[in-house]
């Protein structure tokens, strides 16, 4: 018998039917990966087998664990859930202590010394060697991720499901949640259903794969002969999605330009106090007109902050950063020319998108900083051009975001970022929250762009093999310094610096990947 047995699953919600007759098994101290575009249905069949769909889904079929059918109250006791975002997952307004506590209480652990004992033993599993008095905001975000595991395994769960564990993530941090999910499925037996768009973490820890498309299982087997040798178009679209070049409009004149920029953070309670969090040191940085340059580093290493200076949204404590010549000065006014010339698109369009407003009035409201304002006319003419431009239909003006995928939310926050016209984006993990031929898509349209206008594009970004595709230079900046920079191709082959060397040894290509997971399978 499987640990869990998945048998004929379908969820409906009224008309949408998000699965469709799927039927699938894990066994103990197995990972499955499952795989799929957006939209596909692996979020629905992993909330699922947690026992955490809404209460108007219509469920058809069967999900047993241990042979037993799933229920709210199997959660934790036969199944822990990792989800993607530790951020948002955890209590900020608890200690970690108190976070992993809070599930040994509510397994029926009530004596305080024995569950103090209990959260330092789980904390110490999990690889984490801090104080549970300590605050998720104190943590960095691969030390929040464990945190997370360490409440999945706290009442003894016999199966793991890993939402999108590491897409948060750095490389570094990525590849050791990744060692840890490793080592607690083959020294402890737990299975786990790893869902995932990062081919090269499912290619590095899956040993059989599933592929969902359109809510139906298209394909399943040996990750490692599938991945190889796909059997879906599905499938082979993932696993090998166009890369697209580089653009070839041609550097020109530096546009921005970052002169020796520090920034400290002080605690609001002490804003009288010297003390602080020096976050960036003295880096400078350009990008030109036509060219990509991707900044990359590890969590907390300033790259955000940067975006931030850049886009005028925070000032230096030192030095400055210019556009075309002309520098951010911190005042509304005075700024104002500069605003329409930079623009922004984030990482979450689901965040980014005002869900209640209709695409057009979304994608227009840029429009605002021009002077005098156009008229209604003339702002509907405007996103209409912008969405062609993107390659959405004209009728996606009338509609709201939750209407369109994940890949089409994202063109609808470039269109928005394109109405201006601007001379820099600013792209602040912009594709990552996007599966491998969503983000192959998006970044292909982004070069085009580039090639037509001569748009510089600052790229932030963990993700170093699409930075390999699309930038043309990349800095790697550690602990708020620049500490390698160079042309992609070059840096990427011949790391100097060790904080380099360490992200591309954490950023496997997915041939790469599957041929450290068969040299490091145990034998058995």
């Amino acid at each position: 018998m499987s640990l869990l047995e998945i048998e004929r699953l379908s969820v409906r919600y009224g008309s949408d039917t998000a699965l469709e007759d799927v039927s699938l098994r894990v066994a103990a101290g197995e990972v499955v990966g499952l795989v799929g575009r957006s939209g596909s249905g692996k979020s629905t069949l992993a909330a699922a087998v947690s026992a955490l769909l809404p209460d108007e889904a219509e469920i058809a079929g069967a999900v047993r664990i241990d042979g037993r059918p799933v229920s709210p109250a199997a959660r934790g006791r036969l199944v822990g859930t990792i989800f993607q975002e530790p951020a948002t997952a955890l209590n900020p307004a608890l200690t970690v202590g108190g976070q992993v506590a809070e599930v040994l209480r509510a397994g029926g652990l009530r004596d305080r010394r024995r569950r103090d004992a209990a959260v330092a033993a789980l904390l110490s599993r999990v690889g984490l060697a801090i104080d549970p008095g300590r605050y998720p905001h104190d943590l960095s975000g691969g030390q929040r991720q464990r945190v997370g595991i360490a409440m999945a395994i706290a009442a003894g769960s016999k199966l793991l499901v890993a939402d999108e564990p590491t897409a948060a993530l750095d490389p570094v941090a990525r590849d050791e949640i990744a060692g840890l999910l490793r080592r607690l499925v083959a020294q402890e037996r737990i299975g786990l259903l790893l869902v995932s768009h990062d081919l090269p973490l499912v290619a590095g820890l899956a040993d059989r794969i599933a592929v969902l498309d359109a809510g139906r299982l298209v394909e399943e087997g040996p990750a490692a002969g599938r991945l190889r040798r796909p059997a879906s178009a599905t499938l082979a679209a993932l696993s090998a999605p166009a890369a697209p070049a580089m653009s070839s409009a041609g550097r020109g004149a530096p546009l921005l330009v970052a002169t020796d920029v520090a920034r400290t953070f002080r605690e609001a309670r002490c804003c009288w106090s010297r003390r602080g969090t020096l976050v960036l040191d003295g880096l400078s940085l350009e990008v030109a007109s036509g060219e990509t340059v991707a900044v990359v580093g590890t969590s907390g290493s300033g790259k955000t902050t940067l975006a931030r200076l850049a886009l005028g949204l925070d000032r230096p404590d030192r030095g400055a950063i210019h556009v075309d010549g002309v520098r951010w000065t911190g005042r509304v006014a005075a700024d104002r020319p500069l605003r329409r010339r930079v623009q922004a698109v984030f990482q979450d369009p689901a965040d980014s998108l005002d869900p209640a407003m209709a695409v057009g009035a979304i994608v227009a409201e840029p429009l605002g900083l021009l002077s005098p304002p156009p008229s209604p006319a003339a702002r509907a003419a405007h996103a209409a051009a912008a969405l062609a431009e993107v390659g959405l239909p004209a009728d996606a003006a009338e509609r709201l975001p939750h209407a369109f995928s994940g890949g089409q939310r994202q063109r609808i926050a470039l269109a928005r970022a394109l109405v201006l016209r601007p001379d820099l984006l600013v792209l602040d993990e912009a594709l990552s929250a996007l599966d491998p031929d969503l983000q192959a898509e998006v970044a292909a349209l982004l070069v085009r762009l580039q090639a037509e206008r001569g748009l510089a594009l600052l790229l932030i970004t963990h993700d170093l093999q699409l930075a390999g595709r699309l930038a043309h230079g990349i800095a790697v900046v550690d602990a708020g310094r620049i500490v390698e920079q160079g042309e992609t191709a070059a840096l990427l082959a011949t790391p100097r610096h060790p904080v380099t060397a360490a992200l591309v040894a954490a950023s496997p290509g997915l041939e790469q990947a599957l041929d450290r997971h068969e040299r490091d399978r145990p034998i058995t």
